[in-house]
């Protein structure tokens, strides 16, 4: 997700569209509404740490790896009881 897509107030996935909500805000409203979610993201762990983006998105919803390991390791996550 590019910054301004995160961050914009009137930040879009699609062209034309004008929103007064950032994609940030709509992910925070996601993530009270579903207490018990992940966010699976397709790229290396290994590269999550210079991409703000992603620092960003991992604030909001605890993030994995889309992978095998990431995905047993989301599963536990959701499956705990908190």
């Amino acid at each position: 997700m590019a910054p301004y897509e995160l961050m914009g107030a009137n930040g879009s996935l699609y062209v034309g569209q004008k929103d007064s909500q950032s994609s940030e805000a709509r992910l925070k409203f996601l993530a009270r509404l579903f207490r018990h979610a992940v966010w699976l993201n397709p790229q290396a762990e290994a590269g999550w740490g210079y991409t703000w983006t992603i620092e960003s998105i991992g604030k909001i919803f605890p993030m994995f790896e889309l992978t095998l390991d990431g995905l047993e390791r989301a599963v536990q996550h959701l499956m705990k009881r908190h």
